[in-house]
């Protein structure tokens, strides 16, 4: 195996393992007083900054880019970290993580229809067994609840932004630094966020961080999970490809059940069971030669 790729398999593998762990840190924050909005928007400063600092010579882009990387911003940076942190306002991290671990099938289903090509049995049958595991996940205890069903539905909603975001993330392949990609994301991230937050009301700009804990969270998520990870998995997309590097998001199944155990938050006999379910069928669907 080249270096390149063996490199991108190592990177993809440990950004999966931090975004598994990112559910539990965010429904951390959220619970000890920082709101979606102010969450999110600490979140995209300091991932910016840090990426200022490592990227300050590459050229501007093309202006036909540019609206590409506006597009980056809005699916994979505003728009998914407002309806993800809208669903861990009313549901459990574990089950927001497995609901966005089906990620890669969605992502994989738009490219096979923009493709106009049929995926074969493995793919079709994985991805019937994700769907029953997201089924048990809603249906279950949380899910009978109206409040429950609101936040598996942003889970779902953020699920469907972040492939569109793999999908616009494919066409700058090889183009530009995945650095440079990664600085524009969280740019443009923070400028779609403004509007957005119109719509969060004054409660979603709540920041009164009760404790060292929901700001060193916060810290983590903004440096770690967004200014360096992003830059990480923009490089394992560049070397391995949307639908391949997406695979490695079949770990956001399992690591945010135990994520939430060490942050100590329940996590029921049903949601371990949705997660197998789902693992096993991304897994039937990723072994699909056609993908």
């Amino acid at each position: 195996m080249p270096r390149g790729r063996r490199v991108a398999y190592t990177l993809a593998l440990l950004t999966a393992l931090v975004w598994g762990t990112t559910f539990a840190a965010s429904g951390h924050a959220l619970a000890h007083g920082m709101g979606v909005g102010s969450l999110t928007l600490v979140r995209f400063v300091a991932a910016y900054a840090i990426l200022w600092a490592l990227c300050r010579d590459f050229p501007r882009p093309a202006w036909p880019d540019e609206l590409v990387f506006m597009g980056l911003g809005l699916t994979g940076g505003s728009l998914y970290f407002v309806l993800e942190y809208s669903a861990l306002r009313h549901a459990p991290s574990a089950d927001v993580g497995i609901i966005v671990s089906t990620v890669p099938i969605v992502t994989t289903a738009l490219i096979f229809m923009l493709r106009r090509r049929l995926p074969g049995w493995r793919w079709t049958l994985g991805t019937l067994l994700a769907t029953v595991g997201v089924v048990v996940v809603v249906g279950g205890p949380v899910g009978g609840s109206d409040s429950g069903l609101v936040g598996y539905l942003f889970a779902l909603g953020a699920t469907l932004a972040w492939a569109l975001y793999t999908l616009l993330l494919e066409r700058l392949k090889g183009r530009y630094s995945p650095l440079l990609v990664s600085r524009r994301l969280f740019f443009y991230a923070t400028l779609t966020l403004l509007p957005l937050g119109l719509i969060l009301g004054p409660d979603g700009w709540l920041f009164t961080p009760d404790g060292a804990g929901a700001l060193g969270c916060a810290a983590y998520l903004g440096v770690v999970a967004s200014g360096i990870c992003v830059w990480t998995w923009n490089v394992v997309v560049n070397e391995l490809g949307a639908i391949r590097a997406n695979t490695f998001l079949y770990l956001l199944t399992v690591v945010p059940v135990g994520a939430a155990m060490l942050f100590g938050q329940s996590v029921g006999l049903t949601s371990i069971v949705a997660a197998l379910v789902i693992l096993a069928g991304v897994a039937l669907a990723d072994s699909d030669k056609k993908i």
